[in-house]
């Protein structure tokens, strides 16, 4: 007896609750017992709640892997697919749905359309009239999942439009710390101020790990939902809340292309604030600065830990615990020095010049307490650079609403039946991958925009916080807070260990933006770098 399949699929999670299944079972088990078929449910081909539309059953659904199946020979040549309609396979454009529907067909597999009793075979596909009546059924299926797709999404993009004119709820989804009652978004006080604390301790300096452990050393309620208990704070959800936007009120809302979620144009004030633009910005910046650094553990925090390098020959400089005799006390002392790695090892002739940790601490910190940003940061450079992301994320803008028209013509041409079908659903295909490529380098430049426009206050602010914690060196927690607050500002420091000399490179403002298409594009000041040998500017005295 030749092998049935039977394929059950339908398209949104609330028809599991109707009669959707029971009837497709019903109607594959009726033909299988009239037409003497053996009914195979090993492969358990259901996809629930699975679209068709997008191909997202072929793709990665229950049909996908019954095409895998029978290119694999696991089902057999002469065997049967058996669906309610051919809308059950597929929704996506007539070229897609065709070549899907072909290449089941093509390998000896009959597939039975249910409704109608219809079977279609790679001998009787040949018959212009079956052809057409299969064209006809997968027109008329994208058609309807089209007409629905264009009616939902103008319904989306009018409720985002209210969104950012009159702050109407999308949805009841926000933030942990967030509720909506009656159509406005309330905080939860408690919940606030553990998200606070959080943020606090990342601009005091602590990176994600710490900031877990603290939460957890003094029992602090996790953020529970839908009545499910965490064992404590975890990293990832730390991470979670500092790099979430909504936490200053932007809310950013996505549509799907092609299966894939695409974010769309960012609505400010959506949520309450908690913490301002300004610190959340200011947490990113620390986030960059300690990202491939690390910090230091161990009893004394290094303040510089990994930016201190050698000006002979480039290699890292590291600490070594040094004893000696001090001759006014006439005893034995100890303290930690800084040397280069390569001349203590006797790899490069930098020689063994050790430059006690403590003064340097202090000549650095004295340079940095007394900075003036402007004479880092060339504001009118500042501000071109910035003018231009806004002039390009403009043109992004521009572009994707050509697309969008363009395609919408093509889909009204497509509909109306126009000639050269293949061009044309190519052509669909083709606008919609711009569109996406255009919407990620939209959202790259936005991000990089709202960084850069908080970078010189972050700036400032950290030159404050080096002026204000000076004098309190032997906290550890200082220690911290001072070591996030110089990577903000610096880049690396130079020693020039022969001489007791040190050059300071600052962070400079330069953004490099890759498209997918391999262009990109450069936004840069002068770099201002110099050369150590012929350059100490703003050095300390010996």
């Amino acid at each position: 007896m030749p092998t049935a399949y039977s394929y059950v699929r339908f398209s949104t999670p609330e028809q599991i609750k109707g009669d959707s299944i029971r009837r497709q079972v019903e109607l594959s088990q009726n033909y299988a017992e009239t037409h003497g078929l053996t009914l195979d449910d090993s492969l358990q081909l259901t996809d629930l709640g699975v679209s068709a539309f997008n191909s997202a059953n072929a793709a990665t659904g229950k049909l996908g892997l019954f095409i895998s199946a029978i290119e694999s020979g696991a089902v057999k040549a002469g065997s049967y697919l058996l669906v309610e309609s051919l809308d059950r396979l597929s929704r996506a454009e007539i070229m897609t749905a065709l070549n899907q529907f072909t290449s089941i067909i093509s390998k000896d597999i009959s597939i039975v359309t249910l409704a109608d009793n219809r079977v279609y075979t790679k001998d009787s596909i040949n018959d212009i009239g079956n052809l057409m009546y299969s064209l006809m059924v997968m027109s008329r299926a994208h058609e309807e999942s089209l007409t629905k797709s264009r009616r939902l999404s103008a319904a989306w993009e009018n409720k985002r439009q209210k969104a950012r004119d009159s702050g109407h709820k999308l949805t009841k989804t926000c933030p942990a710390w967030v509720e909506l009652k009656n159509d406005v978004f309330h905080i939860i006080p408690e919940r606030v101020e553990v998200v606070q604390k959080i943020f606090q301790m990342a601009l005091d300096g602590l990176g994600y790990v710490s900031i877990g452990k603290r939460l957890n050393l003094v029992h602090t309620k996790t953020f529970d939902a839908g009545g499910k208990t965490s064992n404590g704070w975890y990293t990832s959800y730390v991470v979670r809340i500092l790099k979430n936007p909504s936490v200053f009120g932007q809310f950013t809302p996505h549509i799907y292309v092609d299966g894939k979620r695409v974010p769309q144009e960012p609505i400010e004030n959506y949520f309450p604030e908690v913490i301002s633009q300004q610190d959340y910005y200011a947490v990113q910046a620390a986030i960059t600065s300690r990202r491939g650094k690390g910090g230091e553990v161990g009893k004394r925090v290094n303040i510089f830990a990994n930016i201190l390098n050698c000006g002979k020959c480039g290699d890292s400089a590291i600490r070594l615990n040094k004893s000696g005799k001090q001759a006014s006390l006439d005893k034995y002392y100890k303290w930690v020095a800084v040397v280069c790695n390569s001349g203590r090892r006797g790899v490069t002739d930098c020689g063994h010049h050790p430059w006690k940790l403590d003064e340097l601490e202090k000549a650095i910190l004295d340079e940095l307490s007394e900075l003036d940003i402007d004479s880092i940061l060339d504001n009118k450079a500042k501000d071109q650079s910035l003018k231009m992301l806004q002039q390009n994320i403009q043109s992004l803008n521009e572009q994707i609403t050509t697309i969008q028209n363009q395609r919408t013509r093509l889909v009204d041409a497509l509909a109306d039946g126009d000639t050269g079908l293949s061009a044309i659903t190519d052509r669909i295909r083709n606008l919609t991958k711009q569109e996406q490529d255009l919407s990620d380098a939209k959202e790259i430049l936005t991000q990089e925009y709202d960084g850069e426009s908080h970078r010189l206050g972050a700036m400032t602010r950290s030159v404050d916080e080096i002026k204000r914690l000076t004098d309190q060196l032997d906290d550890n927690d200082v220690r911290i807070k001072l070591q996030t607050e110089v990577r903000r500002l610096v880049d690396k420091v130079v020693l020039h260990f022969k001489i007791k000399k040190f050059v300071i490179y600052y962070h400079k403002p330069k953004m490099v933006v890759k498209f997918k298409n391999g262009k990109s594009i450069l936004f840069t000041e002068s770099d201002g770098d110099f050369d150590d040998d012929l350059d100490l500017t703003g050095l300390i005295g010996d």
